[in-house]
């Protein structure tokens, strides 16, 4: 186990996926999803649901509940709604199917590290207990929870665009962390000549460039720049 390639790995992709939050791409797709729901109090269960466990599978569990707990809570506030089956599916999906693929949390990728598991082959270990286990607590919440979600919920007027705040950069992060998902699961096919964490740091400094580049444009324009804080 090498616990430099462990931290590089973790902390190139905690910021690619923190870079792609603050421009408000995540914010911005579980608006729309919220909206898609027309008001109905089941659909909308579903859809966070199905958004948590989507998300989680592309970015972290940290992300996914760091980004979604917030426009849960204002969603139920508005709308006078018992916000727990929400936040239990939010919360159930994001920490089980985090287990899916090796960049779901800190803990995939220490074990994978240390039994010298390749990204697919680790999915082909986890993929089945994720999706089993994904399926069964969809179930289980909806059976706990039924009586608590509402028929009918009335959504505020609300224009999810708004949660956009850099244009370039909510197209910008996401790609480059969907390239980097894909490039460590083709480094399978080449084992021992490019490490895992290259592959990541590589992508985080290609992130970490732009995101540089874009705040001295701002800082220049007389603009505030994003900073972390302004997510949390």
């Amino acid at each position: 186990l090498q616990p430099y390639a462990v931290l590089i790995l973790f902390n190139s992709l905690a910021y690619i996926c923190i870079s792609s939050d603050i421009s408000g791409i995540f914010a911005f797709i579980a608006l729309k999803t919220t909206l898609n729901s027309k008001g109905l109090g089941k659909i909308m269960f579903l859809n966070f649901f199905l958004l948590s466990s989507l998300l989680t599978l592309f970015t972290s569990n940290d992300i996914v509940i760091l980004t979604l707990t917030p426009i849960i809570c204002y969603f139920t506030q508005v709308t006078n709604t018992n916000p727990k089956p929400f936040l239990f599916a939010q919360f159930f999906a994001a920490n089980i199917w985090s287990i899916a693929l090796f960049t779901g949390n800190p803990t995939n990728i220490i074990v994978a590290e240390a039994y010298k598991l390749s990204f697919v082959s680790y999915s082909a270990w986890m993929l089945l207990p994720a999706i089993t286990c994904g399926i069964s607590a969809l179930l289980l919440i909806w059976l706990v929870f039924e009586r608590d979600i509402p028929t009918v919920l009335e959504i505020p007027n609300i224009n999810p665009y708004n949660a956009i705040r850099d244009k370039f950069g909510a197209i910008y992060s996401p790609t480059i962390l969907l390239f980097c998902i894909v490039f460590l699961s083709l480094s399978t096919l080449f084992p021992n000549v490019i490490p895992l964490w290259f592959i990541s740091l590589i992508c985080a400094l290609i992130v970490f460039m732009r995101d540089i580049i874009y705040d001295l444009y701002k800082k220049c324009k007389g603009e505030q720049a994003f900073r972390l804080t302004d997510r949390i």
